[in-house]
């Protein structure tokens, strides 16, 4: 039996996302039915080189309510805007 050593896996780049939908820019409701859309911002900040880049995401989301009385989305849609450099605090 030989003793291995397997090497440990390198973070090439750590990257850690942040989205927040904060704008709700418009709500249709029929039934059991509502659609909502959105505007949001998602900002990723990576390691190595130390930078962050955050865009805008439009998203439309249909919701439906389930015979439990619940609301889960039924579906989900975003057009999200290209990257740009963050803004330093």
């Amino acid at each position: 039996m030989t003793n291995r050593t397997r090497e440990r896996p390198r973070v090439v780049d750590a990257t850690t996302w942040l989205a927040s939908f904060d704008i709700v820019d418009d709500i249709v409701a029929s039934g059991s039915v509502v659609v909502v859309h959105d505007v949001g911002t998602e900002t990723r900040t990576f390691a190595a080189p130390a930078r962050a880049v955050q865009r805008v995401i439009h998203g439309s989301e249909v919701w439906r309510c389930q015979p439990d009385g619940r609301w889960r989305f039924a579906r989900y849609v975003s057009a999200p805007e290209p990257s740009t450099a963050a803004r330093s605090p």
